[in-house]
């Protein structure tokens, strides 16, 4: 049986060479059997150049870990506001959240009933883990770390 490459090594090279390696080895990463679980987080290239400790001011969503900048000061995760400010600015970054987090009951649902499904999961991931946390530990059982 033949191993599928989801991408082909050879043309990766050759395109290494023309655009540059740290652009291909954070775009296409090295695919071993150790590392084949898929991450949680998503992996965007976006265009802001100003990291975090340089703007005291920009804030990241806790589920998606995408700027949330553009959104009420007391926001923690990317809502409705964050989703339309990324799907007018940045098409890219909207289809991989859509990608992730909207299901398949909603994919031919007009662009305001996906934003509102998109937000309505990104919330339930926040709140399933933290629910799984506190099933899984008890509360009066003392925490090593």
């Amino acid at each position: 049986m033949v191993d599928v490459v989801p991408y082909p090594v050879h043309l990766v090279a050759k395109v290494g060479d023309a655009v540059g390696n740290t652009f291909l080895l954070y775009r296409f990463p090295v695919q071993d059997k150790l590392s084949q679980k898929r991450s949680d987080r998503l992996r965007l290239i976006t265009v802001v150049s100003s990291s975090a400790k340089q703007d005291k001011n920009r804030r990241f969503c806790v589920v998606t870990k995408l700027n949330i900048s553009m959104q009420k000061t007391d926001s923690i995760l990317l809502s409705h506001t964050g989703l339309k400010y990324y799907y007018e600015t940045d098409k890219k970054i909207f289809n991989e959240v859509k990608n992730k987090y909207l299901s398949t009951l909603w994919i031919d649902a007009d662009y305001e009933t996906q934003i509102k499904e998109i937000a309505h999961n990104i919330r339930n991931r926040r709140s399933n883990n933290t629910k799984r946390i506190r099933q899984k530990y008890n509360a009066r059982q003392t925490q090593l770390f």
